[in-house]
């Protein structure tokens, strides 16, 4: 077995979902329109804050997005935004270290190429162990 398998189906398995109730959505949307920002962190660990962040995204038509995740993603991210999931671009325990869930990984996948999410940064403090050997 192969140590990326876990972490593969899991990325396989999940399907973001259109979660929130309407008067929720629109309390958020109202909020979203008077900001013009939408800021998602600590959006580990469980697949729902990824289901609330497709929703938001795709109901507030969110363009550009910063999430709280580790640069080092950015790799792994685009190539699944290619359809490319290849844990080679990637400590795959990051995934346990990093604000960013395999989920909502999928999820920003999904929202580019599903033409709803133009770009997105990669907004955090936290450091691989090569970023702690240049401090």
């Amino acid at each position: 077995m192969n140590a990326n398998d876990p972490y593969l189906a899991i990325f396989n398995d999940y399907q973001p979902k259109l979660v929130l109730g309407k008067d929720t959505l629109a309390h958020l949307a109202n909020l979203y329109k008077q900001a013009n920002l939408l800021i998602c962190g600590e959006v580990h660990g469980a697949k729902e804050n990824a289901d609330v962040f497709y929703r938001l995204v795709r109901h507030l038509s969110a363009r550009h997005i910063g999430i709280e995740c580790s640069p080092s993603l950015r790799p792994f991210i685009d190539s699944a935004i290619m359809g490319i999931i290849d844990f080679s671009l990637v400590d795959p325990y990051i995934f346990e270290l990093s604000p960013l869930s395999i989920e909502m990984t999928k999820t920003i996948a999904t929202l580019v190429r599903e033409r709803l999410m133009d770009s997105f940064i990669c907004l955090d403090s936290y450091y691989d162990d090569e970023d702690l050997q240049d401090i």
